[in-house]
């Protein structure tokens, strides 16, 4: 099979083209032009229509990195409450009504996205009432209200300073991951890494209890994913939380290398065709 790139073009990050094509991939803009017998990274691409999409490369004796399936276990937060996995994260509720009123406070977000953006207003709940308030809030927001709202138990990640809206920015990581093998990594707030200097904090750097955590994440997940990215945070005691899991062909840089991510991932895909 072929390694070929569907990208959607106004969504790619800087260099991203220009990474996936150095490391071998074949890089196209249409699905029409995606050759028999593919195996496609739809980078920003698969979304809205996932199953068609898949359906439609079928026809073509193509396929996804991620099957709808795998897809679905991730956007839908299915990790979240799979028997080795939630071990790993937050106590996630689907539901309000389920949320113990002494658990607060609480974070709430869409099951796919979340405004952390409005973390003060569209995010943390201090209790239970309040998760009552940005539940509402959320539930007129057209993208996330159509998900479905999740309700999780807010624990104190270490933080450097708060940024727009009064999101904490933390000590947090996020890693792509092929196969239970880490592709790349970077620190997830990249973003705002020269605000660090004006107030005067050092930027985090990897340890090996991050990476013991990681592999702990990859033995979970197993094969429920192919292609996903795990972000996780240390909290203020020192314990690592898996904060997200999200697909990998919809997920941002935060930082990661394009030229280390592709790089690694055609390498892995085509020891992975060669076996």
């Amino acid at each position: 099979m072929q390694p070929v790139v569907l990208f959607r073009k106004h969504l790619m990050e800087d260099n991203e083209l220009d990474a996936a094509e150095k490391a071998g991939f074949k890089c196209l803009f249409q699905r029409a032009q995606i050759p028999s017998d593919s195996i496609v990274i739809a980078r920003y691409s698969a979304l809205p229509y996932y199953l068609e999409l898949e359906k439609d490369l079928n026809y073509n004796k193509s396929i996804l990195i991620n099957t709808h399936q795998e897809h679905e276990w991730i956007a839908n937060m299915d990790w979240a409450f799979d028997e080795y996995v939630q071990k790993l994260t937050f106590p996630t509720w689907t539901s309000l009504d389920q949320a113990p009123k002494n658990e607060a406070p609480f974070v709430l977000k869409g099951r796919t996205n979340s405004k952390k953006q409005r973390w003060s207003t569209h995010m943390y709940a201090e209790t239970w009432q309040d998760a009552l308030d940005v539940q509402r809030r959320l539930e007129d927001d057209g993208l996330i209200g159509e998900q479905g709202i999740v309700i999780r138990k807010y624990i104190p990640l270490e933080t450097y300073f708060n940024g727009i809206g009064g999101v904490p920015i933390t000590k947090e990581f996020r890693a792509f991951i092929y196969k239970q093998q880490v592709l790349s990594v970077a620190y997830y707030w990249n973003a705002f890494i020269d605000d660090f200097a004006f107030y005067n904090k050092t930027p985090p750097v990897f340890e090996d209890s991050y990476y013991n955590f990681v592999n702990k994440v990859m033995y979970a997940v197993g094969d429920f994913a192919t292609f996903y990215v795990a972000d996780v945070a240390q909290d203020q005691n020192g314990k690592w939380w898996l904060v997200e899991i999200n697909d990998g062909q919809m997920s941002g840089l935060s930082g990661n290398s394009p030229i280390v991510l592709y790089s690694r991932l055609f390498e892995l895909i085509n020891t992975k065709l060669s076996q």
